[in-house]
């Protein structure tokens, strides 16, 4: 009887101890995750490209005429994120990408088709973003935030003169996840969309107007601080 009083003593102190043990590994496991104070950079390869591109041209004194292309692009990035709360996260990220602008269906006689610039734009974006599961290893999120782009660089192909281009401030609308890998370093993936106004080119004698938006698409390895 003794023996059986002390198993059974035994099996109940085991079981209380389990349970008392229950909260603490369920935190473990959700601590994986990502959570309020922490501090993100990540490193992604992203591609942007240019939707709903609509364009003007005018090069005097011919009559206006011509569409503006706008190449795409595929480049790294680099990003910082701070968790005001679990769930409630901002990003920064600022850098500049090359862009290439060509004139197609013009009314040049014999030149329909040309290279306008490479451009070196410059863009600073800050989000804010909602995470749906804190603390969890797949923790998906959404967010909007506002970008600013401006020219950083224009360098003209023969036989366009220099011109400016107006800087632009426009809004983003963001989703993505990212995944706890092991330790501080996690797996993230994101789109973008970009609502950006019009983008205006202007020189002596030469001019267009671009209404576009943009859709940016990255992945890329992060680590918490």
């Amino acid at each position: 009887m003794a023996g059986h009083t002390a198993l059974r003593s035994l099996g109940m102190t085991a079981l209380l101890a389990a349970a008392g043990l229950l909260p603490v590994a369920a935190f473990a496991a959700n601590a994986e995750g990502l959570g309020q104070g922490d501090l993100v950079v990540r490193g992604m390869v992203k591609g942007a490209f240019p939707v709903n591109v609509e364009s003007s041209v005018e090069i005097q004194p011919l009559p206006p005429g011509g569409d503006v292309d706008i190449s795409t692009s595929v480049l790294p990035a680099l990003d910082i994120r701070y968790f005001l709360t679990d769930r409630w996260s901002f990003e920064l990220s600022s850098g500049v990408t090359p862009v290439d602008y060509r004139i197609e269906n013009s009314s040049v006689p014999g030149s329909p088709d040309f290279d306008a610039a490479e451009i070196d734009t410059g863009a600073a974006m800050l989000i804010g973003q909602y995470h749906f599961t804190p603390r969890a290893r797949f923790n998906p999120y959404v967010g909007v935030g506002a970008v600013h782009i401006w020219a950083d660089k224009i360098d003209p192909a023969d036989g366009i003169p220099d011109f400016k281009v107006d800087s632009i401030t426009g809004a983003v609308l963001d989703a993505g996840f990212d995944y706890h890998l092991a330790g501080n370093w996690f797996a993230s993936a994101s789109m973008q969309y970009f609502l950006l106004p019009t983008y205006n080119f202007e020189s002596q004698g030469f001019s267009t107007k671009v209404d576009m938006n943009l859709l940016s698409v990255g992945a890329g390895i992060g680590y918490r601080f």
